[in-house]
């Protein structure tokens, strides 16, 4: 009996033994499961952060490219007005009469002309000898002479020096430029 009570006394202490094994087992299996779920739950928390910044950051590009293409097209429209009116002013100046073309004409020779520069012309409407027969190209003796180059329409005056552009295109351009910003304000 005595070897009975010794069996029922080893198998209880290795019960115990077992018993505080699976213990510790369950406890260091829960610890390991528990830092598992709070490094998944950092990192989860990690990549939502790196996602929202990443998300963030491609979100800012895109509306930086937007509002530069937004700003390119409405530069290309701004671009393509002006063009529109120069071209506009350039056939105002087309239409005039033959008396106000010649007033035109005779006003930019008296503000810009020197004694015996030349004339190059290329005024539709106008002739070589309508242009000698104004006062001040007679007062400068000026040379008129026919500008054969048909895309410069408007005079030029010519010396041995220097040429004058008073092409009507250009004085278009000039008035723009220097009126750029009245113009940006009222159209623009």
């Amino acid at each position: 009996m005595q070897g009975d009570a010794i069996v029922k006394r080893i198998l209880s202490d290795a019960k115990n033994k077992a018993d505080e094994v699976v213990l510790q087992a369950e406890e260091k299996a829960k610890a390991i499961i528990d830092s598992a779920k709070e490094y998944s739950d950092k990192k989860q928390k990690e990549t939502v952060v790196k996602a929202q910044e990443k998300s963030q950051q491609i979100f800012d590009r895109y509306e930086t490219l937007s509002r530069i293409e937004g700003n390119k097209i409405l530069l290309n429209k701004k671009q393509n007005v002006l063009k529109d009116l120069k071209n506009q002013a350039l056939d105002v100046l087309l239409a005039l009469d033959k008396k106000e073309k010649l007033e035109l004409i005779e006003k930019l020779i008296k503000d810009n002309a020197e004694k015996e520069e030349t004339v190059l012309l290329n005024v539709k409407g106008l002739t070589i000898s309508d242009i000698e027969e104004l006062k001040v190209v007679k007062s400068l003796s000026l040379k008129v002479e026919k500008n054969k180059v048909e895309n410069q329409i408007g005079i030029i005056l010519s010396s041995k020096t220097c040429d004058k552009n008073l092409l009507f295109a250009s004085l278009i351009e000039n008035a723009f430029e220097n009126n750029q910003l009245e113009i940006n304000r009222l159209l623009f």
